[in-house]
């Protein structure tokens, strides 16, 4: 799904409160459910850090048990944090690796529009609150995240 909008609600000691606007997909969100997102690096970050490590992201690596284009194997990955690449087999260098925090939040109440949701939110926990930094100060508008309704 893609991120359309964010908006800071409400900090305390209890947890951070904001609303997330995605485009429209297959969930059906209700209140007391719980939203899971995965954070991912915008297209531009992916090609600065390819470029840095003088790579292509067109090849297939092995990445949590499928086989996929490198580039699409770095948009979870803490690219802020990585270690010196291994140009002789990525797949072990990308499985040692750390991922972008990983947030799940309380949905509070939910809204459907024509093209989107909008839901209100807490955070649940520490990688929660990490994952609700990285809202507030890296995710673009249209930027690409995983979504997963539990």
């Amino acid at each position: 799904m893609r991120l359309l909008g964010f908006r800071c609600l409400h900090e305390s000691y209890l947890g951070y409160e904001f609303e997330i606007t995605l485009e429209p997909g297959q969930h059906c969100f209700h209140p007391a459910s719980t939203l899971e997102l995965q954070p991912q690096n915008s297209y531009s970050k992916i090609a600065l850090w390819l470029t840095q490590q003088q790579l292509t992201g067109c090849q297939t690596v092995s990445f949590q048990t499928k086989k996929v284009p490198l580039c699409q194997a770095l948009a979870c990955v803490d690219l802020l944090n990585t270690g010196q690449v291994a140009t002789v087999d990525l797949s072990e260098w990308l499985a040692l690796q750390g991922l972008m925090p990983r947030g799940r939040f309380h949905v509070l109440q939910w809204w459907q529009h024509d093209n989107s949701y909008t839901l209100h939110c807490q955070t649940t926990d520490c990688l929660s609150r990490a994952c609700y930094h990285w809202l507030r100060q890296q995710a673009i508008r249209f930027q690409l995240v995983y979504v997963r309704h539990i």
